[in-house]
């Protein structure tokens, strides 16, 4: 059952929902941006948001690849930390931990992932970001967690540390 006070926006589930997800929630969550050169997230697309991230991996590698575990998306095996740059800026390929810790930190975003098994850890990226978001996971699939009300969430998912 989802937290109270929220609910499950469906993302496709085409191999880019992590990245429909928060790019969703960053559009209707975030306050409107002044900067009229960066538009939203929803905006550039899960397609533009997965080569950003492609990039932000590449270009800060010494964050990231520590938590690399030599697994490309889909729980195949990689050559290495290139290949899995590679593989995850390629269309449908799985989304994971590394890349929404990517997302947190290049969008300033405070992302939790609520399983839907209640037996795993709820899961906090980018706690310092002034907006949350919130995903909602099913073991394969990521959807958004909307606010039932308004566009705040709930103290009790806010203050998760």
């Amino acid at each position: 059952m989802n937290p109270s006070g929220t609910q499950i926006e469906k993302m496709p589930g085409d191999g880019n929902c992590l990245f429909h997800a928060v790019g969703r929630g960053k559009f209707l969550l975030e306050p409107a941006s002044t900067d009229k050169a960066s538009p939203p997230a929803e905006a550039l697309g899960a397609a533009r948001i997965r080569a950003e991230i492609g990039v932000h991996l590449a270009k800060y590698r010494d964050k990231y690849e520590q938590f690399f575990d030599g697994l490309c998306p889909m729980s195949k095996k990689c050559a290495n930390w290139d290949d899995y740059v590679t593989q995850i800026k390629l269309p449908t390929k799985w989304g994971g931990s590394v890349e929404i810790s990517a997302m947190a930190r290049k969008y300033d975003l405070r992302i939790v992932v609520f399983p839907k098994d209640v037996d795993k850890p709820i899961a906090v990226f980018h706690n310092a970001a002034a907006i949350t978001i919130v995903l909602w996971y099913t073991g394969d699939h990521y959807d958004l967690l909307m606010p039932i009300t308004g566009a705040t969430y709930s103290d009790e998912l806010t203050q998760l540390k």
